[in-house]
C-alpha cells in the first residue's frame, strides 16, 4: 500500500454500484468518473436516495463496487482484503458524520484521542497534546473534558471535525455533516471546514443535499439518477 504523493487523491473510472432486489439489481451509480486532487474542497450534491452516501462509502473502504476502477491515496480499492481496508481507513481517511458518531462514555478530549491511539503513532501524551490542540482549532478548549450528552449538536460535530483532522489524513470524507444542524450552526460548521481545510492541507470530499457548501467548493458536482454530473459553483 504506497502513497499517492503528486497524483490524484481519488481517481475513480467507470465506477458502477447497485444493490439486489429480488431478482433484480437495482441500478445506484453508473459509469461514474471523478478525480480530487491534494488540498481540493469538493462538494457533491444530491438528494436523499441519490447515492452521495453509496460512493462515499465506496471512497471510505467501507463498501464495495460492482466494477469499475477506484483508487484512493494510492491505494487500488478493489480486490483490497478487509485488513488491508482497515488500514487504509485508519491511515488516510478522517471521517465527519452527520450523526457525528462520538463514544459516549468518552470525553471531547478522549474521542480524539482514541482516534490518534488506534493510529499507533502517537502516544498518549502526544495524543493528549494533539487533541487538546485541535479542539482549540474548533474553538472547543473549555469543553475538552465535557461528554457528548453535555455538549450541543454543532459542538459535537466540531468535536468530530478535529478528530478527522487530528491524525493529519490526506484525506476527508465528510457525509451531511450539517443535516442534523440548524441553518446558522450549520453555517458555522461549513466556515469552520473550509478555514481548517486550508490550513491542514488535506482535501475534503462533501457530500450533502445542502447547497450553501457548494459556495465554499472548488468545484461542485450533482448525482442525478445515479450519474454525476458538473455543476456550477454558487458564488
Amino acid at each position: 500500500m504506497s502513497s499517492a504523493g503528486n497524483n490524484p487523491l481519488i481517481r475513480i473510472a467507470g465506477l458502477h454500484k447497485g444493490y439486489r432486489s429480488g431478482n433484480r439489481v437495482l441500478p445506484v451509480l453508473q459509469d461514474l468518473d471523478l478525480e480530487v486532487h491534494p488540498g481540493e474542497f469538493v462538494v457533491i450534491l444530491g438528494i436523499s436516495g441519490s447515492g452521495k452516501t453509496t460512493l462515499l462509502n465506496l471512497i471510505g473502504g467501507i463498501d464495495r463496487a460492482d466494477r469499475g476502477t477506484l483508487g484512493v491515496c494510492g491505494v487500488s480499492l478493489p480486490g483490497a482484503s478487509e485488513t488491508d481496508l482497515a488500514r487504509f481507513r485508519r491511515d488516510h481517511i478522517g471521517f465527519v458524520f452527520q450523526s457525528y458518531n462520538l463514544l459516549p462514555t468518552l470525553t471531547a478530549r478522549e474521542n480524539v484521542e482514541a482516534a490518534l491511539e488506534v493510529t499507533r503513532i502517537y502516544g498518549r501524551r502526544m495524543a493528549r497534546l494533539r487533541a487538546d490542540e485541535f479542539l482549540t482549532a474548533v474553538g472547543l478548549a473549555d469543553k475538552a473534558a465535557a461528554f457528548p450528552a453535555e455538549l450541543s449538536g454543532g459542538e459535537q460535530q466540531r468535536v468530530a471535525v478535529a478528530r478527522a483532522l487530528a491524525k493529519e489524513p490526506p484525506l476527508v470524507l465528510a457525509d451531511e455533516p450539517t443535516g442534523n444542524l440548524d441553518s446558522e450552526t450549520g453555517a458555522e460548521i461549513w466556515d469552520l471546514m473550509h478555514r481548517l481545510r486550508r490550513k491542514s492541507g488535506a482535501a475534503f470530499l462533501v457530500v450533502t443535499h445542502d447547497p450553501r457548501a457548494a459556495s465554499l467548493a472548488d468545484r461542485v458536482f450533482t448525482i442525478v439518477k445515479g450519474y454525476l454530473q458538473p455543476t456550477t459553483p454558487v458564488d
